[in-house]
């Protein structure tokens, strides 16, 4: 499977006035290729309801067994008091050494 990161590997990297930007890894623990990532970073008030969201294309494509850094953009929004990141969409391509 494909996943972001665990919870405590993802961080805020800056602020402003008008977005936040949140770092961390996508880890591709699958035995094949993952195609066309995207990471998704919601913006949650203490109830955990979504304010905000960012949505990044991460690579177009994470080898098996491999990681890759993303940076994604939210917008800075008020009572925002956590985020969630997701992986929230990837082709499956085919693994090292497979032929079709």
């Amino acid at each position: 499977y494909i996943d972001e990161s665990p919870p405590d590997m993802h961080g805020v990297a800056r602020t402003d006035p008008q977005r936040v930007e949140v770092e961390g890894t996508v880890v591709n623990n699958s035995a094949q290729d993952a195609l066309d990532v995207y990471v998704t970073a919601e913006a949650l008030d203490r109830a955990g309801k979504v304010l905000a969201r960012g949505i990044v294309f991460v690579t177009a494509q994470l080898p098996s067994h491999q990681a890759e850094q993303f940076s994604a953009r939210v917008p800075n929004v008020r009572g925002t008091s956590s985020f969630k990141v997701f992986v929230s969409d990837y082709r499956a391509g085919f693994g090292r050494g497979e032929s079709p």
